[in-house]
């Protein structure tokens, strides 16, 4: 099969192929991602609203991700539950990550397939706050950026809508101590910068994290469109899009759309999901998108 260009758009379905061949279950940071070892010891207590209410409510739901929607729906939610849990969320999935670096990928499926196919890669979007994506390219040393980010912009562009854990804004006025005594709201503070693995479990001032289930409200945010622009201005080149595990649930679908809509009238469409969205594949066939078949390994080709 010869593509000329490609952009992929990632979900947590590419995570979960990884995690579950080590017993790693990115969907449940309530429950230490299936591994009891996994410890938030160094600052759960800073986030009492989490430890309290959240993970009480996490003992009655068993989809965590439902437990996290019924805590942003309760009647006493407010600005400081929602920083901590923007918090909880990028600290839990950095610990998440730490704990992932530590087992070799250089023989996953993901990373021999990227390590063969990459210099067609053009474009990536990718709605996980973990590095597991990343780590696949480093691994088969291969450059790439994050948009909206101070990263040198070499190699290929990375766009995360949804955040990551390791994006914060300028910190240096702050410690550690004041960060953890601050509420912080939206802000648009331009580029973010990226934080070394040293500091992942330090508090981030604004945790640009979209929580699961939660419409991306922070598409206003300069960064955010910074990626935005850099699809539409790629999308012109693009032959085909190769979506792996993502869902396209309901908060997410509005914002998919927007990259499915923007794309010429040939490109062709990988789905790399044994059990496809049917509304996704309804949005494709409105949009005469046309779909191709993965190989019998799940692989694109």
């Amino acid at each position: 099969m010869i593509i000329e260009k490609f952009c992929m758009l990632i979900g947590n379905g590419f995570t979960i192929d990884f995690g579950s061949r080590y017993g790693l279950n990115p969907s449940a940071p309530l429950s230490h991602f299936g591994q009891s070892n996994l410890s938030y010891e160094k600052y759960i207590h800073k986030l009492p609203y989490i430890q309290n209410e959240l993970f009480q409510l996490a003992q009655h739901e068993p989809n965590e991700y439902e437990a996290i929607e019924r805590f942003m729906n309760s009647r006493n939610y407010n600005w400081d539950k929602d920083c901590q849990l923007r918090r909880f969320l990028s600290l839990s999935y950095a610990s998440f990550q730490i704990y992932a670096d530590r087992i070799s990928i250089v023989n996953w499926k993901w990373t021999k397939w990227l390590e063969q196919n990459y210099k067609d890669l053009i474009f990536v979007v990718s709605f996980n706050y973990d590095l597991v994506f990343e780590k696949a390219l480093e691994t088969s040393n291969i450059h790439f950026f994050r948009t909206g980010s101070l990263e040198n912009e070499t190699g290929i562009p990375i766009f995360k809508p949804h955040g990551s854990i390791d994006f914060e804004t300028n910190t240096s006025e702050y410690s550690v101590e004041d960060r953890w005594q601050m509420t912080t709201l939206l802000q648009d503070n331009g580029k973010v910068t990226t934080v070394p693995k040293e500091d992942w479990l330090e508090p981030r001032l604004e945790a640009d994290i979209i929580p699961p289930h939660k419409d991306n409200y922070q598409r206003i945010l300069s960064w955010v469109k910074n990626g935005i622009d850099q699809f539409n201005t790629r999308g012109k080149d693009i032959n085909l899009l190769i979506i792996v595990g993502h869902s396209y649930g309901e908060a997410d679908r509005q914002e998919v759309d927007q990259y499915l809509v923007s794309l010429k009238p040939d490109t062709k469409i990988i789905i790399v999901d044994p059990k496809p969205n049917p509304d996704l594949l309804e949005k494709l066939d409105e949009l005469n998108l046309k779909r191709l078949p993965t190989n019998a390994a799940g692989l694109p080709w």
